[in-house]
């Protein structure tokens, strides 16, 4: 479908782009995900949360990994 502008598609031409891409991200593999959730405890969420005083890290462990997001699934991978 020629037009004189090429960046701007038709709702219709979204619609369709939108779907394949949906379609896309939805095929899931075979393989379990491992891992779960460590120490979920509200009342210390909450006065992190509040900022209030926390001690020091009993220990530390540096692992190559990127958390990208800074929303709740973000801060619960950190």
């Amino acid at each position: 479908m020629a037009r004189d502008q090429p960046l701007t598609p038709t709702r219709r031409e979204f619609c369709v782009a939108s779907a394949a891409a949906l379609v896309g991200l939805s095929i899931k593999g075979d393989r379990p995900l491992a891992g779960g959730f460590v120490n979920d405890d509200m009342p210390i969420g909450h006065a992190l949360r509040a900022r209030a005083a926390v001690g020091a890290a009993a220990t530390t462990v540096r692992i190559p990994i990127v958390v990208v997001g800074g929303g709740m699934a973000g801060l619960s991978a950190a």
